[in-house]
């Protein structure tokens, strides 16, 4: 078993089979991301760069420098929440483990996996319920076949 794992294990109870462990994919930009997402990040970065350069800055142009900023304070706040997630199934369940910023405890939340769970595939996610989602998994074939396992478990 990897930390990961290991760490995952103390958080879900022992009597959870554990069928997969993963994480959503750690670039700063997502292989997945939009097209117009990745390039707003990109010109974003790119308008920031001459504005932490230049020696005078200007009121008046206050802003021009808050979509860049803004922008990407977005990209690398998602990029901390992706980093600090970590997705499970198991037999019964499937598991998000976030650490939150501000939190020492992590923030858990789990949906039982049942025969009439509705599994819905797109090319970035992975959804289940409404408010609970695999997002921008890297090893995605692996996830749906542990939860057809684990609903083939609960028949």
């Amino acid at each position: 078993m990897t930390a990961v794992e290991d760490w995952v294990r103390s958080k879900i109870p022992l009597k959870e089979e554990v069928l997969w462990v993963g994480r959503p994919d750690q670039r700063v930009i997502p292989k997945h991301a939009s097209f117009f997402g990745s390039w707003l990040a990109a010109i974003s970065l790119v308008v920031w760069i001459p504005v932490l350069f230049s020696l005078k800055v200007s009121w008046e142009y206050l802003p021009l420098y808050i979509i860049p900023i803004s922008t990407t304070a977005i990209l690398f706040i998602d990029y901390y929440n992706r980093t600090h997630c970590i997705y499970a199934v198991t037999r019964n369940s499937a598991w998000i483990i976030r650490k939150l910023l501000i939190s020492k405890q992590p923030r858990i939340k789990r949906v039982e996996i049942t025969p009439s769970l509705k599994i819905e595939s797109t090319p970035t996610r992975i959804k289940l319920k409404p408010f609970f989602s695999y997002d921008f998994l890297e090893e995605k074939d692996a996830v749906l076949a542990a939860l057809h396992q684990a609903q083939e478990a609960t028949k």
